[in-house]
């Protein structure tokens, strides 16, 4: 791949739009990334504010037209990081969860650009607004996260155990700021060129 420049997609929620960065469209973590990464990347963000990746959620990703704008970017990597509004009590269910992952992994997958998927945890929840559960985030569903990261061998990025000790990195308990999603860029930063060494593209 080289000579051209590489797409990631990034796929996510709120904490991937960039909610309470300021300017968001220079500090939301896929904005960081890019300028970590440099020129020979086109990082591209297709987070969605308060949505789920359940189907049956009460606002569910794939009605808001960056689900498919997404599919259709044609990307050389996928950082896939979304669940927190699907840990709410209203949304959680553990199987149509999973269902959920284990569809778009493999609807990313077979596209042709054949891109690397990187299958990230959610942030460690602080507060409990709106009932987010920073105990499911951490428990079953990180659980859920890794063993689909395992069972179609992508990489899996666990940044709940990393946010989880630094309350300092978030600017309402659920969103980072500026620095926690620097912090946030730096992780997937690492991720991705690890996981583009072991691929060999």
């Amino acid at each position: 791949m080289s000579g051209r420049v590489f797409t990631v997609t990034c796929f996510g929620d709120s904490i991937t739009e960039g909610i309470g960065a300021c300017p968001m469209d220079r500090m939301s973590y896929p904005a960081q990334l890019q300028r970590l990464l440099g020129d020979g990347y086109r990082v591209l963000n297709m987070g969605a504010s308060g949505l789920t990746l359940q189907r049956e959620g009460d606002y569910p990703y794939y009605k808001d037209p960056r689900y498919e704008a997404a599919f259709a970017s044609e990307p050389d990597a996928v950082l896939l990081m979304i669940g927190t509004n699907d840990s709410k009590n209203n949304n959680w269910d553990p199987d149509r969860y999973e269902a959920a992952l284990r569809a778009e992994i493999e609807r990313f997958q077979a596209l042709p650009s054949r891109p690397l998927v990187l299958l990230s945890s959610c942030c460690a929840a602080f507060s409990d607004i709106d009932t987010i559960s920073n105990e499911v985030i951490g428990g079953e569903m990180m659980r859920i996260q890794r063993k689909t990261a395992k069972a179609y061998k992508t990489r899996f990025v666990d940044v709940t155990t990393v946010t989880g000790s630094h309350p300092e990195w978030f600017c309402d308990g659920i969103h980072p700021s500026n620095e926690g999603y620097g912090k946030l860029a730096e992780i997937f930063r690492n991720e991705l060129l690890a996981a583009r060494t072991e691929a060999g593209v």
